[in-house]
């Protein structure tokens, strides 16, 4: 299912969501969490650090108290739903997508993928869907 977030609301079609991975910023942080289910996993890849990202990189005390300052507001959020806030620098280096990867694995985050096509197949992509005869995501590649 795809969903423009800037033209359709999402959180009116989906719920109970195991993760999301947040690229499009703070603004819609609270959407997003409103679709996790109870002990979801939301990582953001724009928005604040808190202080699970401190403690992962292992910085100083006094960058750890300042960005539990700066991601209280979103800790509480996900307080508030029951759900875990997660912060991350990406870039399109290695490192941060086998931290994207390392992050996902640790919360058991696993998903269930039925099919991989190429992009060139859409319109098949499209009829499996919505034929619901696949149990799991199809994924398109632009291999």
């Amino acid at each position: 299912m795809y969903f423009d977030y800037k033209t359709e609301d999402y959180s009116e079609f989906l719920h109970d969501v195991d993760g999301v991975i947040s690229s499009v910023g703070v603004k819609e942080l609270p959407k997003e969490f409103s679709i996790l289910k109870p002990g979801g996993h939301l990582v953001a890849l724009q928005g604040m650090p808190n202080r699970r990202f401190a403690k992962r990189n292992q910085l100083t005390a006094v960058q750890t108290a300042l960005f539990s300052m700066t991601g209280l507001k979103y800790d509480r959020m996900a307080a508030k739903y029951g759900v875990t806030y997660d912060f991350m620098f990406c870039g399109a280096a290695d490192k941060d997508l086998k931290l994207a990867v390392q992050i996902l694995e640790e919360k058991g985050i696993k998903p269930n993928i039925a099919e991989v096509l190429p992009l060139d197949d859409v319109n098949e992509a499209l009829e499996m869907e919505a034929g619901h005869g696949k149990k799991g995501r199809i994924v398109l590649t632009m291999d």
